[in-house]
């Protein structure tokens, strides 16, 4: 019978309060008002104060009364007075302060004007003042003034208008509240009597609910797809769900009444034990564990269980709900995996070979953009003398910046976008690197790279040696016939390319088969080394010298300059035989000195191809050949 009487006494505590509240909001009101009277008497200051200075502005330049500046001097003071003030008062309202500040930003320029007018108004200088006062630029901020005035004011008394009717309105609601609260007096006890009435139907449905809530609740508790059990203090199962049944191997019905530690092995008991004593003591709210449950099977499944106590029931027992899974699968898997990335570990670490692996590095959208080291062996770390763990997380355009102008990047992101895997030889070209050739093995894994490196330093120098013993005559360190025919061929192709003139050169040594009869084949060939020697001193690097055989010997001149110029290659390649005459003497003048029997003598023979440049109506030779034919004869 209490609630009725109750309700009524709340509603004329609420009539009271609203009444209370309206007339505090009332008061407030009032104060705004009051506020809005205050700022649109400080607007009309400034319009007085900055209509006082134009007139009295124009006043002295008609008149030179010297009153007109006394008025007018502290206008300017009494606008920023006025100004500062409205500043103040409108603070809160953010559109009345920017229209202040651009006020400010406007009446400082204008003021600043009409000082300088007066100034030289006070001087003598009517025409600048006139000027000045004439000027675009002051009547502009003028309008600027004026309609800024004009804006603030109309906006503090449309708010002033707002805050009339409010005040108004608030009047209203002190009245209101108070008719309120005698009528919810009387409805009160009227409104509680019937609250009463619905009440006792309401605690009838509420059971009913109840009722329906305890029927849904287990049902899913039932055929939840998680194993759920509750267990109550000494740690008897006192209801259990299929799913738990299922993990433990029994019957559900079998397990009611049975003791946890009988379904655990008995080295996981003490664990789940202290967790539930913690629990009924309060200490904690929660708890996690891992255990095992042993199956009639012998078969024994790992799961976790969390335990919570259940909302204490007045007069029951305390109880604690377990929520469990099996999570046996799930580990053996786990530590499948942990086990094959072990196996993976060892093979990358025993393997002759330096292995890194790579992973993608994508931007915002998707993008590639770099390759990070997520893995790498020992080996790795040796070839390019770097800490294994410095290795890692290290990046392909950090650790190697010329990768992606040497083509390696390219290469990546080809392997990546394509999936074939791609075996390429590299010249790393960093100083910290051990080998200066590599052969790559690039294998796509995943959203990753495999990459295998492999030092075939020796093996490419070894190539190369073959290379250049194949084309180097091994008597004077020249070029024999094939290098010189495969060098000379490339700088012919060259010059016609780029129009340049070249000269071929071919020597022979006179009586040279009188050396080697009279004097012995080693003699013959010193002969040919000393040749060699003048040779080299006569030429340049650019130019391209061999032995063709026997004692005939052949030079290509490729004057310099650039590509298409106008020097004269025949003129070039008498040079050069001058040269290889003068070095030859002194060759023979050392040789004499030094007891040899013999002098070396040569027979010449010059040849040249003009550039376009020089000669743009003679038509190049065919082929060098022809041009070596020509030298020769």
């Amino acid at each position: 019978m209490a609630t009725p009487f109750l309700a009524a006494l709340l509603l004329m505590v609420f009539g009271g309060a609203m009444a209370y509240q309206s007339g505090r909001t009332r008061a407030a009101l009032r104060g705004w008002v009051d506020h809005s009277h205050a700022v649109t008497q400080q607007i009309d200051q400034i319009e007085t104060a900055v209509s006082t200075a134009e007139t009295t502005q124009r006043g002295y330049l008609l008149t030179g009364d010297l009153g007109y500046l006394v008025r007018g001097r502290g206008a300017p003071a009494a606008a920023r007075l006025a100004l500062g003030r409205v500043r103040m008062l409108a603070d809160s309202d953010a559109e009345q302060a920017a229209r202040e500040a651009a006020l400010n930003d406007a009446l400082e320029p204008r003021q600043a004007i009409v000082t300088e007018t007066l100034r030289h108004a006070v001087s003598g200088d009517q025409a600048s003042a006139l000027a000045l006062v004439r000027s675009n630029r002051g009547e502009q901020l003028t309008q600027v003034i004026t309609r800024l005035i004009t804006d603030a004011r109309t906006h503090e008394r449309r708010l002033l208008g707002v805050r009339l009717t409010s005040e108004a309105a608030a009047a209203r609601r002190v009245e209101y509240s108070v008719a309120l609260m005698a009528l919810s007096a009387i409805l009160g006890l009227a409104g509680g009597l019937f609250l009463l009435w619905r009440q006792m139907r309401h605690t009838e449905q509420a059971l009913a609910v109840s009722r329906a809530s305890e029927a849904r609740f287990r049902a899913v508790f039932d055929h939840a797809p998680m194993g759920l059990l509750v267990v109550d203090a000494s740690g008897a199962f006192t209801t259990v769900n299929e799913a738990f049944a299922t993990i433990v191997g029994r019957p559900a019905a079998s397990i009611v009444g049975v003791a946890a530690d009988d379904l655990s092995p008995v080295v996981d008991s003490p664990v789940a034990e202290t967790s539930v004593q913690a629990l009924l003591a309060g200490e904690i709210t929660r708890a996690r564990v891992e255990t095992r449950y042993r199956r009639p099977d012998g078969d024994v499944r790992l799961a976790t269980l969390t335990l919570a106590m259940l909302p204490d029931v007045e007069g029951g027992a305390p109880r604690i709900l377990g929520i469990t899974q099996d999570v046996t699968e799930e580990r053996r898997a786990t530590a499948a995996l942990h086990e094959r990335e072990a196996q993976m570990r060892g093979a990358i670490e025993a393997s002759l070979d330096a292995v890194l692996i790579y992973e993608v590095v994508r931007d915002s959208r998707g993008r590639l953009v770099d390759f990070e080291i997520a893995q790498c062996n020992a080996r790795a770390a040796r070839l390019l003398d770097m800490p294994q763990d410095t290795l890692l997380g290290q990046r392909l355009g950090a650790l190697f910046p010329l990768s992606r102008e040497r083509g390696l990047f390219a290469i990546y992101t080809r392997v990546i976008e394509t999936g074939d895997a791609v075996t390429h030889d590299y010249e790393t070209a960093d100083p910290r690197a051990s080998a200066q050739w590599v052969r790559l093995q690039i294998v796509k894994v995943d959203d990753g790279l495999a990459v295998t490196a492999r030092d075939i330093t020796d093996e490419r120098q070894n190539v190369e040696t073959l290379r250049a013993q194949a084309q180097i005559d091994e008597l004077t360190g020249l070029y024999n016939r094939r290098g010189f025919l495969a060098a000379a061929e490339r700088e012919w192709q060259r010059a016609r390319r780029e129009g340049r003139g070249v000269s071929m050169i071919c020597l022979d040594l006179d009586d040279f088969k009188q050396i080697n009869d009279h004097y012995g084949h080693a003699r013959g060939d010193d002969a040919l080394r000393a040749m060699a020697d003048v040779l080299r001193a006569a030429f340049r690097g650019a130019d391209v010298v061999g032995r063709l055989g026997g004692d005939e010997f052949v030079a290509l001149v490729v004057p310099g300059g650039p590509a298409g110029n106008t020097v004269d290659a025949a003129a070039v390649g008498a040079q050069v035989c001058d040269r290889i005459a003068m070095h030859l003497e002194a060759a023979n003048a050392a040789a004499r000195a030094a007891g040899c029997p013999y002098t070396i003598r040569t027979s010449m023979g010059a040849a040249s191809m003009a550039s376009t440049a020089a000669a743009p109506e003679v038509g190049l030779p065919e082929t060098m050949a022809s041009l070596m034919q020509e030298a020769d004869a």
